[in-house]
């Protein structure tokens, strides 16, 4: 598996993520072989100590050799966050 992430600290209150990663999976016993693809970006915002919204986007993809098992799919998140 290979994966790759990064936060940005955009200002002091914005916080900006990115994921990039990458994952080739074989199945010896079934001969089935996978490779998948998921990206992703967001922001966190800080409202206060205690309290932040988040909202991001996520693609994920997947291909086999197996049949009816390669997808796509996208999703759209929005959170509220708390702590103590």
């Amino acid at each position: 598996m290979c994966s790759s992430d990064l936060d940005y600290g955009f200002r002091p209150n914005i916080i900006l993520h990115g994921d990039v990663a990458y994952l080739h999976d074989t199945f010896t016993s079934a001969g089935r072989t996978d490779n998948l693809f998921a990206a992703s970006f967001g922001a966190t915002y800080l409202i206060n100590n205690y309290m932040n919204v988040t909202a991001g986007y996520v693609y994920n993809q997947r291909r086999s050799n197996a049949v009816l098992q390669d997808f796509n799919d996208n999703v759209l998140r929005v959170g509220i966050g708390f702590q103590m």
